[in-house]
């Protein structure tokens, strides 16, 4: 069997400006990336495991910064 990585992003723009943060430590310290999670060893279905990513606390909370900005 082979191995298949797939990556999927979604980048929301508003009035110009999109949300980015920095790596706070490890290997990647102070490199930009955007916010999100990932699938974990082990998840054998794909969609539960990007449900389980939606709602974690800090994504939920940055879409709704976003979302409701003027």
């Amino acid at each position: 069997m082979t191995a298949q990585t797939t990556v999927t992003a979604l980048i929301l723009e508003r009035d110009g400006k999109v949300l980015v943060g920095r790596r706070a430590s490890g290997s990647l310290q102070g490199k930009w990336e955007l916010p999100g999670c990932k699938l974990e060893k082990g998840d054998l279905d794909p969609e539960a495991g990007l449900r389980r990513c939606l709602f974690v606390p800090p994504a939920v909370f940055c879409i709704n910064l976003i979302l409701s900005s003027s």
